[in-house]
């Protein structure tokens, strides 16, 4: 396995296929990734967006060498599919779903301060990354990562609660289909809690809904919405109130994002299309600037070990406009 990773490395760090043949580094992809097609035709169809990808992959990275640019991509899972069919399955998010629901906006003195640098990971409110699979339920895992957080500085228990009782469950939502972060809190509220994922295991499709109230072990109280485009009081919530909840626009950088500060402020501010969880953040004096740390639901091979950093301060990708939490 780590032969195939060297030989795809050599080739995205090239512009050309010099050290490595096309043919060869395409073979590798496939291996390291487990990609079977149906047919010639539809390989050779994913090889040609995969070389696309590439491409584009090394340009990019060639201008970030020059500092144009605070953060790489790289080949990941997804290379071989276009952003559009990728955000079909593996996005989710709907806003139009939230929009008729009434949430009280948390007030946060300008006067209280919060430190340079937070993690909610290091503070046991934060369960693993997993993965979303083929399904638009990232509403769902965005909802679950807020409650869990609360839940556990609630209770000093961090639990994994399941996200397929609510892709099941919550009628106001498409299921995998796609949803809405405060639609699926408000759903566990009047449905008094929500249950383990051991008690309902995930597994990325929609089914018949088997929410039992006897197993719920989390509930909320309120869902409050943290000021719009007010990073210092997403920075108050998430140092005070734990994980919180955020939607924005993913583009195809996003998508092929690898390391470094995501700082791509060409990304629309008004378009979110997916939702993630925001952990914490981190000023460097050297650079003079604050990262914030966002787990993601594509898995652990996606980004930093399934995370992205984010520069702070121009709500990039709209990533700001409507952060929310779950209180309890």
């Amino acid at each position: 396995m780590k032969k195939i990773q060297c030989l795809l490395f050599a080739f995205l760090g090239t512009s050309s296929a010099a050290s490595l043949s096309k043919d060869a580094a395409w073979k590798a992809f496939k291996t390291l990734h487990g990609k079977k097609y149906r047919s010639l035709e539809e390989e050779s169809y994913r090889r040609n967006i995969w070389e696309e990808e590439i491409q584009f992959v090394g340009e990019h990275n060639a201008e970030a060498e020059l500092g144009l640019h605070s953060f790489k991509l790289g080949e990941n899972e997804f290379s071989d599919l276009l952003l559009g069919e990728f955000l079909a399955t593996l996005g989710g998010y709907n806003a139009s779903v939230d929009e008729d629901i009434d949430i009280e906006e948390a007030i946060f003195p300008e006067a209280l301060a919060f430190p340079s640098e937070w993690d909610n990971r290091e503070k046991g409110l934060v369960t693993t990354v997993r993965s979303q699979g083929n399904c638009g339920a990232c509403w769902a895992f965005s909802a679950v990562g807020t409650l869990e957080g609360a839940w556990a500085k609630h209770s000093g228990d961090l639990i994994r609660l399941s996200e397929q009782d609510l892709v099941d469950c919550v009628k106001a939502n498409g299921g995998c289909g796609g949803g809405g972060i405060s639609s699926a809190l408000t759903w566990v509220h009047n449905h008094q809690g929500l249950e383990k994922n051991t008690d309902y295991p995930y597994h990325a499709h929609a089914g018949t809904c088997r929410h039992d109230t006897d197993k719920t072990v989390a509930t909320l109280s309120k869902i409050r919405k943290v000021q719009s485009k007010n990073e210092n009081d997403l920075k108050r919530a998430v140092h005070n109130r734990g994980p919180v909840s955020m939607s924005l626009h993913v583009n195809k950088k996003f998508k092929a994002y690898k390391n470094g500060v995501f700082d791509d402020t060409t990304c629309p501010k008004n378009k979110p299309n997916h939702a993630l969880l925001v952990v914490g953040w981190k000023y460097s004096p050297v650079q003079k600037r604050t990262k914030w740390y966002v787990k993601n639901s594509w898995g652990k091979s996606w980004g930093v070990d399934g995370y992205i950093n984010i520069l702070e301060g121009k709500n990039i990708c709209g990533m700001a406009n409507s952060p929310l939490y779950a209180e309890i």
